[in-house]
């Protein structure tokens, strides 16, 4: 593992505070969202956070993928959840 992603890995945590003010400033935006009850946080983690997830995340061309494509539907899941 080289020094910078685990210095980054293990230096990164999220602030309770910070996430407890967001749920205040935005309570009203995320109620009042259409078609249902969402919001969208752009630049919530960082950049390093997030490629070093995207690097553990499973392959989903791997075995144990399956996807679904309905009228109803459209959805990756993997199985079994424990390989996540």
């Amino acid at each position: 593992m080289e020094t910078t992603y685990l210095t980054t890995y293990l230096k990164f945590c999220l602030d309770a505070n910070h996430l407890d003010e967001l749920a205040h400033k935005y309570h009203q935006e995320y109620i009042n969202a259409k078609p249902f009850p969402h919001i969208v946080f752009d630049n919530f983690l960082p950049e390093t956070v997030l490629e070093n997830i995207l690097q553990e995340f499973p392959d989903t061309k791997a075995q144990g993928w399956r996807k679904f494509e309905r009228v109803t539907e459209k959805k990756l899941d993997s199985f079994p959840e424990l390989e996540m």
